[in-house]
């Protein structure tokens, strides 16, 4: 469960901006998916082995060469939370930081992801590493800015956090598909469909719709 990309709902099954993506991505493609939740590390190794078909990540240089990819869907804003005693206004506050918590494996921006000089600490989920910021655990959080926002509403924290961020990036969310995959016959429609569906802040905005929903369902 990678809330609020991929997560279960008592009543709605699997559902998430990236579920949704992909269900209207299917449509538009006309073939037919089953969705599986792997933790993120897994989904790479998955794709390298053929195990599963196809992802919607953010795009990952880690599995180039196991992977075609097919077309970015969707951005999202990549920001690095911090508390005001560590304000990060440019990329080289970050040197000042002891413990930056990423999502393990996550790929965020080529400077950051090679920057050998920061101190990092892996982390599985969001939620994990907002929890850990909180008790002062993590001098800062990178992460999508949905991703932080649901963590951040979860954890009934500051929501100024994410609008005092340093915008470190915006990164791509590309459909990903095994060179081992079954069904690769199906590209050539994949490739039109993910042209078809693209828009920049898609992914955010079905994050914005699900999030009223949840608040909406909670609220009866």
């Amino acid at each position: 469960s990678f809330p609020p990309f991929a997560y279960k709902q008592e009543k709605h099954g699997c559902v998430g901006s990236i579920v949704q993506i992909f269900k209207i991505l299917a449509e538009e493609a006309n073939v037919d998916i089953e969705i599986n939740q792997y933790p993120y590390a897994r989904i790479l190794h998955s794709l390298g082995k053929g195990e599963i078909d196809a992802a919607i990540i953010f795009k990952n240089n880690l599995v180039a060469s196991n992977v075609d990819y097919i077309g970015p869907i969707s951005k999202s804003k990549v920001l690095v939370i911090s508390e005001t005693a560590n304000k990060i206004t440019r990329y080289e506050d970050l040197t000042k930081l002891n413990n930056i918590g990423i999502i393990r494996k996550a790929n965020y921006d080529t400077t950051f992801d090679q920057d050998s000089t920061l101190k990092k600490v892996q982390v599985s989920s969001y939620l994990q590493a907002l929890k850990m910021f909180k008790t002062g655990r993590l001098d800062a959080v990178v992460g999508s800015l949905s991703g932080l926002e649901y963590a951040i509403s979860k954890l009934n924290m500051d929501a100024s956090l994410t609008r005092n961020a340093f915008h470190l990036s915006n990164k791509e969310w590309w459909l990903h598909v095994s060179k081992n995959s079954r069904n690769r016959q199906l590209i050539p429609q994949l490739e039109k469909a993910v042209k078809k569906i693209y828009k920049p802040d898609l992914s955010y905005q079905i994050f914005k719709q699900q999030q009223n929903q949840d608040c909406h369902l909670e609220s009866q």
